[in-house]
């Protein structure tokens, strides 16, 4: 690249182009936050502390727990769909439904799913390994994550009221770490 281009370059990184924190790609709800927290900052320092999220990652001895709080809360909310394998933590994809005792009755007979619901249930159970994968990942890749993952599992045929539920954890999860994230630098951003 010759000077005169590089040039051009920082002047439009530096002078023209500039983002404003609901430019960057943050949820609605933190950029909310931001801007609550941070009423009488310039906007450039509101978006430098929404990058500064973006780029953050949980810490690895940490990431374990929030990876097992949201597969726990799939197998309790989605149990005929998908189980997991207690050796190695992989979830699978149900063909049976599961194992259950009725007090009145005794144990239930265990009946094969069809081809479609073991396709649907395939879906879920990719579903709940990407999230597990996405939240190792830096935290501006949370959002465009789990909003796949609430259109795969509308595609895939699962109740809207359910789909609505996983939207609600997704981000009450997502805001969580927010706060943990703002709150470990409060008094810079104050």
């Amino acid at each position: 690249m010759d000077i005169s281009t590089g040039s051009w370059f920082k002047y439009l990184r530096e002078e023209v182009l500039t983002e404003g924190l609901r430019d960057i790609g943050l949820p609605e709800r933190i950029v909310d936050f931001i801007e609550n927290a941070m009423p009488n900052a310039p906007e450039k320092s509101k978006t430098y502390a929404g990058n500064q999220w973006k780029e953050n990652r949980l810490n690895p001895g940490y990431v374990s727990r929030p990876q097992q709080f949201w597969v726990d809360w799939m197998k309790e909310n989605f149990e005929d769909e998908i189980q997991v394998d207690i050796t190695d933590n992989a979830v699978t994809a149900r063909t049976v439904t599961p194992y259950r005792v009725d007090r009145d009755v005794g144990p239930q007979q265990r009946q094969a799913y069809d081809e479609e619901t073991i396709e649907q249930n395939k879906k879920i159970a990719f579903v709940v390994q990407n999230i597990k994968a996405a939240i190792v990942k830096p935290n501006g890749t949370w959002r465009k994550s789990f909003m796949k993952a609430l259109k795969s599992l509308s595609k895939s045929g699962v109740p809207s009221e359910k789909v609505e539920k996983v939207k609600e954890y997704l981000q009450e999860f997502m805001m969580n770490e927010f706060r943990r994230f703002w709150n470990r630098y409060n008094e810079l951003f104050d």
